[in-house]
């Protein structure tokens, strides 16, 4: 199995230089990621294409045109910032990383395992197992272990786990903390109300 390393360097790139769309090469591989990455929200279209652009019509990829072929993907941004803050590639050419399904579930509730840091809240992990390449939550549902492949952390406040608002309190005229969780959509985020002093 290849490492997706061009993969990750492409997205984190095209987050980096604000662009709209990016193109990454085809192969089953990358468009399971890919898929992964717009199911959580990472990105907000895909589209295949070939080097140039995205097909207008449908065009099959066949063994004289794989060489063009593209997936294009359109990054996804919030108020003028990137969602995705980074896109880590875990299991590398030279230290491939398997874990077994107590050592995923280690890691998704925040305990090392095999020398990969906790996931945060709000983090996702990608594994490559028996029945294909899962998200870390689908991976522990169907009990199967395999090859951690990355991490993907957003870049707003998703994955601090309280939200703080400020209220004025009118009898005592003090600051009191109201303590909200953070909810898993981007579009659902409350805005922070600060009070005048």
């Amino acid at each position: 199995m290849t490492v997706p390393h061009d993969l990750c360097a492409r997205i984190q790139n095209g987050f980096r230089a604000k662009l709209a769309s990016i193109a990454v090469p085809e192969s089953k591989m990358n468009l399971s990621i890919v898929k992964i990455l717009y199911e959580q929200g990472f990105i907000s279209s895909v589209q295949r294409g070939n080097h140039i652009k995205p097909d207008e019509v449908f065009t099959p990829t066949v063994p004289t045109n794989i060489a063009t072929r593209r997936l294009w993907l359109d990054l996804k941004y919030r108020d003028n910032e990137p969602v995705l803050k980074y896109m880590q590639c875990v299991s590398k050419g030279s230290k491939r990383i398997y874990m077994n399904v107590q050592e995923l579930m280690d890691l998704a509730s925040g305990k090392r395992a095999k020398f990969v840091p906790p996931l945060k809240p709000g983090e996702i992990a990608i594994v490559s197992t028996s029945k294909g390449v899962l998200e870390i939550k689908d991976a522990l549902e169907s009990r199967t272990g395999g090859e951690v492949i990355d991490s993907n952390q957003p870049i707003r406040s998703h994955w601090k786990s309280l939200d703080i608002t400020w209220n004025m309190k009118k009898s005592s005229q003090s600051l009191e903390a109201t303590i909200l969780p953070i909810p898993f959509k981007y579009s659902d985020l409350p805005v922070p109300v600060i009070p005048r002093l």
